[in-house]
């Protein structure tokens, strides 16, 4: 907790470094890989990701074998992951169902549309994996940009009314999250803005130090690789410092989506090795300490797509 608390500190107050030298140096994402020879797979993973991996509502959720879907509670991230990773025409229809997601509950971005009442109504993951497939489509799509914007000023209505929660309740999400929240409906010209880059920052470093340190959970480490894309994709990345942390914090995670973009390992060596319906979405579990989760199971195969997408930025 100690180290947690000094790496914090010194994120904050600037301490060690110079913020006019290269330290501050702002970070893109890693260079495109040729992975064409996964064209066929990843293709293939669309079709099943389009038609396997949805469930009545048009919404991501992986198929018992039994019958129907299970982990209808985080519907909202993996949609939203799904999103950003198809093309326009592919993805028209994930689009709609996440537009109408946000319609339907007056502006909040809920884990599953309609609400179940037995799963958490909203969270941070929710709104993270929305923001990084609106940010996709938005780059990708300039005809659905009014779309796009009129569904996030919904959001920023909603969260404005709502104490500047993201939910009906407090729950502290905006702690960490706000400046890049504001950032995106910026970026969107829909409003929004506030929060402190530095916090911000510093929530994704001491997150990940903590998850390597007490071996807990691991999908914080995702959802704050997420966050640290979408900065990079709208154009204000993270700092080479919090980039340099974050990353060394990654180290012995194996966490693949988080290894790309920290330079730790390639795309093409992770989609070599990756086995279906093994994983629900194994960039959020760290194998070292957590186990297989798809019991049976047949996953949607979201993490198979979305760091193919990332990885080959288009080039197939």
């Amino acid at each position: 907790m100690l180290i947690r608390f000094m790496v914090l500190l010194s994120l904050l107050t600037g301490c060690g470094r110079d913020d006019s030298g290269p330290d501050i140096q702002q970070l893109s994402l890693p260079a495109a890989e040729d992975l064409s020879k996964f064209q066929n797979q990843y293709f293939g993973s669309i079709l099943w990701a389009l038609t396997i991996g949805l469930d009545n509502n048009g919404q991501v959720a992986d198929l018992r074998p039994t019958g129907g879907w299970d982990d209808q509670g985080d519907g909202g991230i993996f949609t939203g992951l799904l999103l950003g990773s198809l093309d326009c025409v592919s993805g028209a229809s994930v689009l709609a169902t996440v537009l109408k997601s946000i319609s339907d509950n007056k502006g909040m971005i809920p884990s599953h549309n309609p609400l179940i009442p037995t799963k958490t109504i909203t969270s941070r993951d929710q709104e993270t994996g929305v923001m990084f497939g609106l940010v996709e489509r938005w780059r990708r799509c300039p005809d659905d940009r009014a779309a796009i914007a009129a569904a996030w000023s919904k959001q920023v209505a909603y969260v404005d009314t709502n104490n500047g929660n993201i939910g009906p309740t407090a729950d502290g999400a905006m702690l960490s999250l706000h400046w890049l929240w504001g950032a995106v409906g910026q970026y969107f010209g829909a409003g929004g803005g506030g929060g402190s880059k530095q916090e911000f920052e510093a929530g994704l470093v001491t997150t990940i130090a903590g998850i390597n340190a007490e071996h807990s959970a691991c999908y914080p480490a995702h959802t704050g690789t997420l966050q640290a894309i979408i900065a990079a994709k709208i154009g204000q990345p993270i700092s080479s410092t919090t980039h340099g942390l974050f990353c060394l914090g990654a180290r012995g995670l194996e966490l693949g989506l988080t290894d790309w973009y920290c330079g730790l390992g390639h795309a093409a060596d992770w989609l070599a090795s990756y086995q279906p319906n093994v994983w629900i979405y194994k960039h959020q579990r760290c194998p070292n300490w957590e186990g297989p989760d798809a019991g049976g199971d047949q996953s949607p195969r979201v993490d198979y797509l979305d760091l193919y997408e990332l990885a080959a930025e288009g080039q197939h």
